[in-house]
Parts: C-alpha cells; structure tokens; sequence
C-alpha cells in the first residue's frame, strides 16, 4: 500500500515536472543578442552536473541528521 501511494506521488510529480519544464528554455547572452543552447528537457542534459552536486548534498544532509539523531 505505501509503495503505491510513494510510486503515484513520483508520477504526479514527474507529470508536473514535464508541464513546468516544456516551456522553459537555457539561453545564454552573447554580445546583445540572446541564444538559446536548450529548451524543455534537453536543460537536463546541461544542467546535470547541478543536479548530482544536490542530490549528493541531500544526502549528506540526511546522514549528518541521522547520525545527530543517533540513528545510524
């Protein structure tokens, strides 16, 4: 039962993430003009070095807390 309310929450959130992110676009200044090096999904494929520093900070994070707590 918790699997599945975990697993529904991740596709709601991954619906949401595909209806915010379509419209977005990575744009770099160039002089006075504008150019856009990716839109929508392919901001992923230039962003994830960003993504991997969080997700590694996350956890950090949570293993310092978890040690305080004297869980770990």
């Amino acid at each position: 039962m918790c699997v599945g309310v975990v697993v529904g929450l991740a596709l709601l959130l991954l619906y949401y993430t595909d209806v915010v992110i379509s419209d977005l676009s990575l744009n770099e200044q160039v002089g006075s003009q504008y150019v856009t090096i990716a839109s929508g999904w392919g901001m992923a494929t230039e962003l994830w070095p960003l993504m991997l520093l969080s997700a590694l900070v996350g956890i950090a994070l949570l293993l310092m807390f978890l040690k305080i707590k004297k869980v770990l």
